[in-house]
């Protein structure tokens, strides 16, 4: 992925990946902020704003009706596929300072 260096290209990015066009739930300001907050991580902000997505989309209200939404499902299902970037991003990341842990057998010794 090439790098990204202005947070109007991440914004835009961000609301992409969070189809804030057709569900819109945050403004640019709190963008910003869930992207300060997550490390400056593209993925780690997008798995936690859809688990605020999930929370806040449990049911839907017309007039007097109230009906539960299926949403919440699908928001966790992409939190989901952030979170799993996000740990591929980490490995990446950290990749040379794994710890190899190898035991001697006793009679070795």
């Amino acid at each position: 992925m090439p790098e990204i260096k202005e947070f109007e290209d991440v914004k835009e990015l961000l609301k992409l990946n969070l189809r804030e066009s057709e569900e819109p739930t945050f403004s640019d300001v709190e963008l910003e902020l869930l992207y300060k907050s997550n490390d400056y991580s593209v993925s780690k902000t997008c798995w936690r704003a859809c688990i605020l997505k999930a929370e806040t989309d449990d049911m839907i209200k017309v007039g007097s009706i109230e009906i539960k939404s299926s949403g919440k499902d699908y928001w966790l299902k992409l939190a989901d596929m952030f979170y799993n970037d996000y740990q591929n991003e980490l490995l990446n990341k950290n990749g040379s300072q794994k710890y190899k842990n190898t035991m001697m057998r006793v009679d070795e010794i």
